[in-house]
């Protein structure tokens, strides 16, 4: 036991080397927590073995380039790697992966600056040997951690939310990362400097540095706030305006339909008196059954149902494609479409690529029908999209439909289900079945949660 203190509390490097792996996993175990925290990681599809490898990987290459390279490479070598482990295990985005990371810098310089001025400030340990002794060191970097914990914590308590949205223009993200980039510039280079140069440092120049640093993180914070703010209220902006369009359509459609109800009820009526209910039937499926349901779906389709504005323009759009071809849309959604578990963008591709093929399929039918239902079966815990479209092209192997290059039209390039097969092999939670009957083409997509 003495021989083991006497080792933690005098200058030894390999005891200093070998306590940099431990810290090291601390460090990226906050890292981890401001990815699934902050950032909202996809959970869902972050298993623990991910979670796990990301953890080994990450303290592995942490610590081994911090004993083998000195400042600023072992930096840059650092944020490089860890950025890119981030990215592969634990599914973030590039853009998110890198704030994320910046964040952890930030808070870890204020927490240094913390430390330094109440090691140098108090006679209970210099500053040079928290630097080089061991066991000091592993104190003063605990004691830095807990703080960047804390800095975490009463960000999420503030709810500082940085969820930023997939949407999110490449300038918007650019903008944001040069933000935060300028600040870890300022920040970094100036706290090596007061470590470098252990002097007698005024109190007042110390003070002075660590309030510029909160100011600099506080505008950092304020200006990501500001920049989410702006995006939200442009893309409510982009969804009102997509939803006052459906509504003139909406409001042309019922007027149209009162200015006709005369003459529809008048065109009943004669069916009635020659007893033609063969001609009555015709009437009412292939005339007034397609203006009623052409007004509910127009009904359906709007923000406080489809409340997700990447889901609700993208239903949208594809349904006035599907109008413009005569096609005959149905729509029913039970569903809150912000809880979806799955990410977004891939959520929007698959669906996007599901609407295309149905709209391309029914185009070329006699009759022309795309039946869209969307349901949560809470038993099954399965979120479900059912897109069942008419198709002509019955003898075909199904499995044909989701191999690069097949297309049933000339001018497809034929990757629209192979890429979705792809994107589907991301997660464990999410299925999608294919079947066909009569006339029919389903493709049914399955979210477990």
């Amino acid at each position: 036991m003495q021989n083991l203190t006497q080792l933690l509390t005098t200058e030894n490097e390999f005891i200093y080397n070998i306590i940099t792996y431990p810290l090291a996993l601390i460090e990226m175990m906050l890292i981890s927590y401001i990815c699934i925290s902050l950032f909202k990681a996809n959970t869902s599809n972050l298993s623990s073995k991910n979670y796990i490898i990301f953890l080994t990987l990450a303290t592995l290459f942490s610590a081994t380039i911090r004993i083998f390279l000195t400042i600023p490479f072992n930096f840059v070598f650092n944020f490089v790697i860890n950025t890119i482990l981030i990215i592969f295990l634990l599914k973030l985005s590039v853009f998110k992966s890198i704030l994320a990371h910046c964040i952890f810098l930030i808070f870890n310089v204020i927490a240094e600056y913390i430390i330094f001025i109440f090691l140098s400030q108090s006679n209970i340990i210099s500053l040079e040997l928290a630097q080089s002794i061991p066991l000091y060191k592993a104190l003063s970097c605990l004691s830095i951690y807990g703080i960047v914990f804390v800095f975490i914590r009463i960000t999420q308590l503030l709810k500082g939310n940085l969820n930023l949205s997939d949407d999110t223009t490449s300038k918007e993200k650019k903008d944001l990362l040069l933000n935060i980039f300028l600040g870890i510039i300022i920040l970094y280079p100036n706290m090596i400097f007061l470590i470098i140069q252990d002097m007698n440092i005024p109190t007042y120049y110390i003070i002075y540095n660590i309030l510029c640093c909160i100011t600099v993180a506080l505008i950092c914070t304020f200006s990501t706030h500001k920049f989410n703010q702006l995006s939200a209220t442009k893309r409510e902006l982009e969804t009102a305006e997509l939803y006052n369009k459906t509504l003139n359509d909406l409001v042309d459609a019922n007027k149209t339909f009162k200015h006709d109800m005369n003459n529809v009820v008048q065109a009943i009526g004669g069916y009635a008196q020659l007893n033609d209910m063969n001609g009555l039937k015709e009437y009412i499926n292939n005339g007034l059954i397609l203006e009623i349901n052409k007004i509910n779906n127009l009904s359906s389709i709007n923000p406080s149902i489809i409340n997700s504005p990447p889901i609700f323009s993208l239903l949208l759009s594809k349904y006035n494609i599907a109008i413009s071809k005569d096609i005959k849309v149905s729509i029913a959604s039970f569903f809150d479409y912000t809880n979806i578990n799955m990410h977004i963008y891939d959520f929007t591709k698959i669906l996007g690529i599901l609407l295309d093929n149905a709209i391309n399929a029914s185009s070329q039918c006699t009759i022309k029908e795309i039946d869209i239902h969307i349901s949560i079966d809470f038993y099954n815990r399965n979120q479900i999209f059912k897109i069942k479209n008419t198709y002509i092209n019955k003898g075909l192997d199904i499995h044909k439909f989701f191999e690069k290059g097949f297309s049933t039209k000339k001018e497809k390039s034929g990757i629209g289900l192979w890429e979705a097969t792809n994107i589907l092999k991301k997660y464990n939670n999410v299925k999608l079945f294919t079947t066909t009957k009569d006339n029919y083409f389903t493709q049914k997509l399955k979210i477990n949660f």
